[in-house]
């Protein structure tokens, strides 16, 4: 079918309500066919009992879009397609009008109708706007309890997530602190590592030095007995201090001595050489190493582990496995094991060496008070020097000037008259 429709706003001029914004719509009466053209007969369906149905319908649908857009725009206003009656509200309905009424109302003259309308709006807009307040005030208790309600959730959310962040931090810093602690452990056993390390160098060098001295020493001990054994083979020849006598005259002589010869004097000067250089060297090494830190920290780096309850730390170069440790030759390997050969043989040489230390530096505390008494007899004896040259001085002054006054007064003195003889006064 056609529907022609037209929205008509409200007849303000003649006294229409100015909401009374409206839409005329009118239908053909007869039906469209497939191709277009009217029907022949009239279309009679709104006038048997279903149109009704069917207008009803029709107003329900409007009424479901309307609602639609008045609650996609925020507005809390709804419109229904039922009666009063059928919406069971209180409200009372009014009065059909007609044209008559309708126009008689326009021209300002009241009628039974149009007055008892009138009556039952001011009934309705009281009722009307005493439900209002109520539904505002239900409205603004459900706002409320539903800002309640979403503050609560709010705050238990944020609770939640307190909770959560707290957790999560507490985890991170319990993890820390094990990652620290873990990280400490593993700090000390590099130190460890690495002291032990250090402590094996200087064990190496510090023996390997102690083992040529006593080589060298070895060596010309051999080659004083030699030389020995030789002289004990010379007949009627005797040494002393490196020099042959005849054992019958006893005077000095001269012998082709092998070599290798060697006295006792040059042995007890070679032997006091050996030891004063193999010492220098051990000295140096000992300075260089700081091995007095280094032990002291190797022993404190170890029972700190060892209080931990752990296995001290083993370097990678002395792990061997099964097969290797039981064919592989036996090494003596320096080490925190062995710091006991530290004990034995480098800590009494410390000693010595604090001992000689000491012997120098009292020594040259003597040799400052030597000087510093040296300085203040010389500046002594200076001031003497100066003292004696001053009285000097002032000694040849006196003389000169008296010897000067004595020729002064002699120039200056009147001769005596000579006596003409020997008798005369």
């Amino acid at each position: 079918m056609i529907v022609d429709a037209a929205i008509h706003a409200p007849h303000i001029e003649g006294g229409s309500d100015d909401r009374n914004y409206h839409a005329h719509v009118m239908f053909t009466t007869r039906a469209i066919s497939k191709t277009g053209d009217f029907e022949s007969k009239k279309y009679r369906d709104f006038s048997r009992d279903d149109g009704t149905k069917t207008v009803s319908h029709w107003r329900e649908h409007f009424a479901d879009l309307v609602n639609t857009q008045l609650e996609q725009i925020g507005s809390t206003e709804r419109v229904s397609h039922l009666s009063y009656k059928d919406l069971s509200n209180g409200l009372e309905a009014t009065v059909h009008e007609g044209y008559a009424v309708t126009q008689l109302r326009r021209l300002g003259i009241d009628t039974e109708i149009s007055l008892a309308n009138d009556a039952i709006r001011q009934r309705n807009a009281e009722k009307t706007v005493n439900e209002q307040v109520i539904k505002e005030l239900d409205q603004e208790i459900t706002v409320s309890e539903r800002l309640i309600c979403d503050l609560r959730e709010e705050k238990s959310e944020y609770d939640r997530k307190q909770a959560e962040t707290q957790k999560a931090a507490t985890i991170a810093a319990q993890r820390k602190i094990e990652h620290d602690r873990e990280q400490a452990k593993q700090l000390d056993r590099d130190k460890f590592l690495q002291l032990q390390d250090r402590y094996k160098n200087f064990a190496d060098s510090y023996f390997i030095t102690i083992n040529n001295k006593n080589q060298v020493l070895n060596d010309i001990s051999e080659q004083l007995e030699r030389s020995k054994k030789w002289l004990s083979k010379q007949r009627d020849v005797y040494e002393r201090a490196g020099i042959f006598y005849h054992a019958m005259t006893h005077d000095m002589i001269s012998i082709n001595t092998p070599n290798d010869w060697l006295s006792s004097v040059q042995f007890d000067r070679k032997k006091k050489e050996i030891e004063r250089q193999y010492q220098t060297q051990i000295i140096e090494l000992i300075s260089d190493s700081n091995i007095e830190i280094v032990v002291r920290d190797l022993r404190k780096t170890a029972a700190k582990i060892l209080e931990r309850g752990e296995d001290l730390p083993v370097n990678h170069q002395e792990k061997q496995t099964f097969f290797k440790k039981l064919f592989a030759k036996k090494e003596y390997v320096h080490s925190y094991e062995t710091l006991s050969d530290y004990d034995e043989h480098v800590v009494p040489m410390l000693k010595k060496i604090e001992i000689r230390q000491k012997h120098i530096e009292h020594q040259k505390e003597k040799q400052l008070e030597r000087e510093k008494l040296d300085e203040i007899e010389k500046k002594r004896y200076e001031q003497e020097v100066r003292q004696i040259k001053l009285e000097n001085e002032k000694r040849y002054e006196s003389e000169r000037n008296q010897r000067y006054q004595s020729q002064r007064d002699f120039e200056t003195e009147q001769p005596k008259p000579r006596p003409k003889n020997d008798f005369e006064p």
